[in-house]
């Protein structure tokens, strides 16, 4: 912005905002998803509906290790982005570790492993990825999201639980 200021009064009128104007073309959307799943959380966390959702999670047959992974997936899945995703449920897994029904590094590593989870075209990442290499939304999703749906967040989940068995 400072070399812009500087420059300006040096560049032709045509090409002065033309750099800006290409870059949020690109990053506008991204920028756009990004901060609606940050206000999504926000609603979630003050309507009460993560900590409804918690405790159906709780008193469900899950194991209790799958939880935290799946609040962060499904809220990932909802609103696209995974430190949103991850802060709601790490804020919701605090009880289950006071509660000693899990340790904070097995909520940790099931948190990061549930991030993984739930990518597709709301995630900022999704389309980051889409434009660098030069992919249609097609191939970007046949690409990435099952890569990471399925291997990056399977194997999260799948080291969690070794962990968990040692400690």
């Amino acid at each position: 912005m400072a070399g812009f200021l500087c420059l300006a009064g040096y560049m032709p009128e045509e090409e002065r905002f033309a750099p800006m104007t290409d870059a949020l073309k690109i990053s506008g959307p991204i920028v756009f998803i990004t901060a609606s799943g940050g206000a999504l959380a926000q609603i979630v966390s003050a309507t009460g509906v993560g900590d409804v959702l918690a405790d159906t999670m709780i008193n469900s047959p899950i194991p209790v290790l799958l939880i935290p992974f799946l609040i962060t997936g499904l809220s990932k899945f909802a609103q696209g982005s995974a430190s949103v995703a991850a802060l709601l449920a790490a804020g919701l897994s605090v009880p289950l570790c006071e509660a000693g029904l899990l340790t904070p590094l097995e909520a940790f590593l099931s948190i990061s492993a549930g991030s993984a989870l739930g990518s597709h075209v709301n995630n900022s990442f999704t389309w980051v990825f889409s434009e660098f290499m030069g992919y249609d939304i097609k191939s970007t999703i046949k690409s990435l999201c099952v890569c990471q749906n399925l291997v990056m967040a399977g194997s999260g989940i799948l080291a969690t639980v070794v962990v968990s068995v040692i400690l």
